[in-house]
């Protein structure tokens, strides 16, 4: 996944390392977070094991979606984007390529979870031409990408000639555009609404902690009503039982708020990490490993997939557990930190870096 880079103008910030660490954390939260969701067990549907998972399933993966927004822009130049653009769109090519092709072997290997990498690199394909729009542009797409594509996602994958096509050759692309459990025409408007967000100087304390709270507004305004509207379970399976509009319209303001909830939390860690003194210095000590294991995503997600490939039976089903969890939170977070701290970046961030270093010209950042 997209690292968080310094940009040689950002180096010379004394704040900019700590705000890496603050996205660096956030990221690290989504990667737990998708643990939970691919190793817990269900409980009952009125039990707190059954809300976490399902708090976990939607909101990690937007969240991971949030984080990748703010990468790029941040790969990008910031508030004040590289003039090296089509390097930059080069590098941000090659790193879509490399992630679907290795989601898509992951794939292959039939893992009893669902693989996100492909339609990451997807989404960072289809973002290229738009990388470098005025931040209005960025904002305003997103924003109504995020509300308006998300219920029609929804309302696209009750219609059974549009769910017919999974089964076809081509049923990949429906499931990366509509009816998988990452669809871009959700992904995609994230990316730029996040993008938009770094366009608008996240080196100015005061505009971040704007943002941040307008986005917890939004969140808990987009999650109040929309689960008036639609259920999370209803919005989790698709449920028509009370209509097709009402799935859609619950849909929009539950992704809506949950990506404001992303933003929100992202920022929080920002603008925490950031802080100078004491506050500043705890929490980017007591946060450490978490942002570690964010500095390493690709490595430590590919590892949880192979594991569980290895731990699923016969039936391609996982003996689900929350020792499972805990193994694969504390091992994440254990190795991150470990290896950050002897030995810099994670192996598949290394590769990556090493296959996009030939598109790189001029002094523009190392990820």
């Amino acid at each position: 996944m997209i690292g968080m880079v310094q940009t040689a103008r950002e180096s010379t910030v004394t704040s900019s390392r700590p705000r890496l660490v603050g996205v660096d954390a956030a990221r690290g939260l989504a990667l737990l977070g998708m643990f939970v969701a691919h190793a817990a067990p269900r409980g009952a549907a009125d039990g707190w094991d059954h809300l976490l998972l399902e708090a976990a399933s939607e909101r990690s993966r937007l969240l991971f979606a949030v984080t990748a927004g703010l990468g790029l822009g941040l790969l990008t130049g910031g508030s004040a984007p590289s003039a090296d653009r089509t390097g930059l769109r080069r590098r941000i090519a090659v790193r879509g390529l490399f992630l679907l092709v290795l989601g898509s072997l992951l794939t292959l290997l039939d893992p009893p979870v669902r693989v996100i990498l492909d339609e990451y690199g997807a989404a960072f394909l289809l973002v290229l031409p738009v990388l470098f729009l005025p931040r209005r542009w960025l904002l305003g797409a997103g924003a109504a990408g995020v509300v308006l594509l998300s219920g029609l996602a929804a309302a696209l994958g009750t219609v059974p000639a549009v769910r017919g096509q999974r089964s076809e050759p081509w049923g990949f692309l429906v499931d990366w555009l509509v009816t998988g459990a990452y669809p871009l025409l959700i992904w995609v408007p994230v990316l730029l609404l996040t993008l938009g967000c770094v366009r608008l100087d996240l080196a100015r304390t005061r505009r971040v902690a704007v943002i941040a709270v307008l986005a917890l507004g939004a969140a808990v305004v987009g999650l109040l009503v929309g689960g008036l509207v639609a259920t999370p379970v209803e919005v989790a399976v698709g449920s028509t039982v009370r209509g097709v509009p009402r799935l859609a319209l619950g849909t929009s303001l539950t992704v809506a708020g949950n990506v404001a909830l992303g933003l929100a939390v992202a920022l929080g860690l920002v603008l925490l990490t950031s802080s100078a003194g004491l506050v500043g210095r705890v929490a980017r000590r007591a946060l450490s490993p978490l942002a570690a294991a964010g500095s390493m995503p690709l490595t430590l997600y590919t590892a949880h997939v192979l594991l569980l490939e290895l731990l699923a039976g016969e039936d391609r089903r996982l003996d689900d557990s929350w020792a499972l969890v805990a193994g694969l939170v504390v091992g994440s977070l254990v190795v991150g930190w470990a290896w950050r701290r002897w030995m810099g970046r994670g192996p598949l961030e290394q590769l990556v870096v090493a296959l996009s270093a030939p598109s790189r010209r001029g002094p523009t950042a190392t990820p």
